[in-house]
């Protein structure tokens, strides 16, 4: 993969046959990579800048449908991705480990179609928002402060 423009305010990545839709997010050492197609590449960020080919360090691809939302928490612990194509298409990401909670959503979890998730300013809080205008808190007991 080639990225395209510098290191802060990247918004297009090109492969050597096609343009990968979706946003680059510039997140301490690591930077996230979304596309149409539900894979999520997670990039060591001094690779970005040496390699014009860089190769992921993690291919997540959990989730079949276009992705929407990418964020991650304020400390980049964590990241949450969203697809607002199918119901409950949404899956929460340890950085350090690169693994996916398999636990959540909860199987008896309503989320509906996600278009959008953030954090609250010291990662105590998610906001799981639909296309119903519907908002889902969810409280994350690992961090002490909201």
């Amino acid at each position: 993969m080639e990225i395209v423009g510098g290191l802060s305010g990247f918004r297009q990545a090109r492969t050597k046959t096609s343009i990968v839709r979706g946003a680059l997010v510039h997140v301490a050492e690591m930077l996230c990579c979304r596309s149409s197609t539900g894979i999520v590449n997670l990039y060591d960020s001094a690779d970005i800048v040496k390699n014009p080919y860089p190769k992921p360090v993690k291919v997540l691809d959990n989730l079949t449908t276009s992705i929407d939302s990418i964020t991650f928490t304020g400390d980049s612990q964590l990241l949450a991705i969203a697809s607002s194509v199918k119901r409950n298409a949404f899956r929460l990401v340890h950085v350090g480990s690169r693994s996916v909670y398999t636990n959540f959503p909860p199987r008896n979890a309503n989320l509906g179609r996600v278009t959008v998730a953030d954090f609250s300013p010291h990662s105590g809080y998610m906001a799981v928002g639909d296309d119903t205008s519907f908002l889902s808190l969810f409280r994350l007991l690992h961090f002490d402060s909201y």
